[in-house]
């Protein structure tokens, strides 16, 4: 989309209200020559009178930057549950993240109903390895989330290129969220969707160990009402993520209570130490196949170097029993205590291919580029409001080559939970 006309540029910066008027008048003075719009753009973020973000909406003449009360600063992402945004809070000036529901996820009245209680439920946790969730509100028929913002990355950042992370820093990764799953089990809340990419690893790592966060802490249960997720759902019977999903969960996640957010940690924490996931396959259906009808395979295949009862303690966590494996997280966090170094000097890991400073985790990342609001809906920036009024937001997120292959993981999925206990049946009766 080209940039508009200066006098464009001039009156969506007046109708944003983000800008006051003797400021305003004040870089009309100074821009008086400036023709070129980007210039003129990049003065205002200069003067600090604008974001990157905000400057480049105006240069396409957007106008509207506010939800609600919030005031929008800036895209971090957006997935298939999603928009997420840096907004400011009024009054306090508290720098949040603030993430826009799908409007399909929250379609039925039931579906809202649950996510206003969840997050009632959310927003009374306080652990420091969970993610806070500071309130929740609608702007007429579209529902958003507060949360607290952390800058980090996620896990997923030290699982690609089949990186094996450091055993002492890892164990202290997955024990720590193990600590804030046993706060959210004591609270009643299970996560349902555990994986590398819903922990956050913190920039500011205090000497050397990391500081980890769990994101989207009651969220995924949502997905299954509304009939879609940022991983996997079977419609009507499955939410999470095919890779750290419980055999339980696979079945029917109406059985998945916190051994089954064990049994994905244990996926998780096998990942990061032997470089893949514990269970591999050419589809979804024989990821999940595979994990109903054969335990994991030992983790010392992977690697040569681990303490000894390491591996014991993965195993135990990827059980297929559910009454085999350990029963709260607080037992998982106990069994990982021995494997982290507690003088302090654990040296900081790494991921793969890591940027010259922390960016933020995969879904929140922070990118002055036009790259990221290519990502998000076109009608999403005309359906924001100006300060003084609050029109409906759209917050669906559909780039077609994602649909595509969401479309195709649904229907593959779809398959498997029609077939798959047919076939987990047939082959009880076999043997």
């Amino acid at each position: 989309m080209p940039d508009v006309s200066k006098s464009a540029f001039f009156k969506a910066a007046k109708r944003s209200k983000l800008i006051t008027s003797a400021d305003l008048e004040s870089m009309q003075a100074q821009l008086a020559d400036v023709n070129d719009v980007r210039q003129i753009a990049e003065a205002f973020v200069e003067k600090e009178l604008l974001t990157g973000w905000q400057a480049r909406q105006m240069r396409k003449g957007r106008n509207r930057f506010y939800v609600g009360k919030y005031k929008l600063l800036q895209t971090l992402g957006a997935g298939g549950m999603s928009v997420v945004f840096l907004a400011e809070q009024p009054g306090t000036k508290r720098i949040v993240a603030l993430k826009l529901m799908s409007k399909a996820l929250l379609s039925k009245p039931a579906a809202v109903s649950r996510f206003l209680r969840e997050i009632r439920s959310v927003a009374a946790l306080n652990h420091p390895n969970i993610v806070a969730a500071y309130d929740a509100d609608q702007v007429d028929d579209t529902y958003f989330l507060i949360m607290e913002y952390v800058k980090g990355r996620d896990l997923h950042a030290w699982t690609k290129d089949g990186q094996k992370n450091q055993v002492s820093w890892t164990c202290e990764c997955i024990r720590q969220i193990a600590n804030g799953l046993q706060h959210a089990f004591e609270k009643g809340i299970i996560h349902r969707d555990i994986k590398p990419s819903n922990i956050v690893v913190l920039s500011e790592e205090l000497k050397g160990r990391p500081q980890v966060k769990i994101l989207d802490m009651g969220l995924a249960r949502l997905a299954d009402d509304g009939g879609q997720n940022e991983g996997i759902t079977m419609v009507g019977h499955t939410v999470g993520t095919v890779d750290y999903m419980s055999p339980e969960q696979a079945q029917d996640a109406s059985q998945a209570d916190t051994r089954s957010d064990i049994y994905s940690l244990g996926c998780t924490l096998f990942e990061l130490l032997a470089g893949q996931p514990p269970f591999t396959g050419k589809s979804p259906i024989q990821k999940l196949l595979v994990r109903t009808m054969q335990d994991a395979p030992p983790l010392e295949q992977f690697r040569d170097d681990l303490p000894p009862g390491l591996s014991a303690v993965v195993a135990k966590m990827l059980r297929r029993d559910p009454d085999s494996r350990f029963q709260t997280p607080g037992e998982v966090a106990a069994a990982l205590e021995i494997f982290v170094d507690k003088s302090q000097s654990t040296p900081t890991q790494k991921p793969a291919h890591a940027p010259a400073e922390s960016a933020a985790p995969d879904e929140w990342i922070i990118e002055d580029s036009e790259e990221v609001d290519a990502a998000l809906p076109s009608d999403l920036f005309s359906k924001l409001s100006s300060q003084d009024s609050h029109p409906s937001v759209a917050a669906t997120y559909n780039p077609k080559k994602r649909k595509r292959k969401q479309r195709q993981l649904m229907i593959a999925c779809t398959l498997a939970a029609v077939l798959l206990p047919l076939i987990i049946g047939l082959v009880s009766l076999i043997w």
